[in-house]
């Protein structure tokens, strides 16, 4: 899978891109403030980073999320966090991000099925 990164390359399309293959996992685009009052599904990559470094991250499904999370922030200059989502939320793995991107998705997605089952989608932090 292969996810296109250039300046105005919306956030909510790397976002979906990802989802496609990943569905039990989020991309977090990190700010330290609003971006200029905008929408995140109206937000591009130029919004996030400084560089302007364009081309194409190949996404592998035994990618670790820290290798994943690397190759965002060192060539493209995007911080990002890769998080799994956990009921009506998500959170980031901190114990298991040597991970591969399968592993995650095989365990949102067992967790998620729980939450179905026992009818408790939303999970207090």
């Amino acid at each position: 899978m292969k996810i296109n990164i250039s300046n105005d390359t919306k956030i909510e399309q790397i976002q979906q891109d990802f989802n496609k293959h990943f569905p039990y996992l989020l991309v977090k685009f990190l700010t330290s403030s609003i971006v200029n009052g905008k929408l995140e599904k109206e937000l591009t990559v130029s919004d996030f980073r400084k560089s302007n470094q364009t081309g194409t991250i190949t996404l592998f499904p035994d990618m670790s999320v820290s290798d994943l999370e690397t190759i965002f922030k060192d060539t493209y200059g995007l911080d990002v966090q890769i998080r799994r989502k956990l009921g009506s939320t998500s959170f980031k793995p901190r114990h298991t991000i040597l991970w591969s991107l399968e592993e995650h998705n095989k365990q949102g997605e067992s967790i998620s099925q729980h939450l179905k089952n026992t009818g408790n989608n939303n999970i207090q932090k």
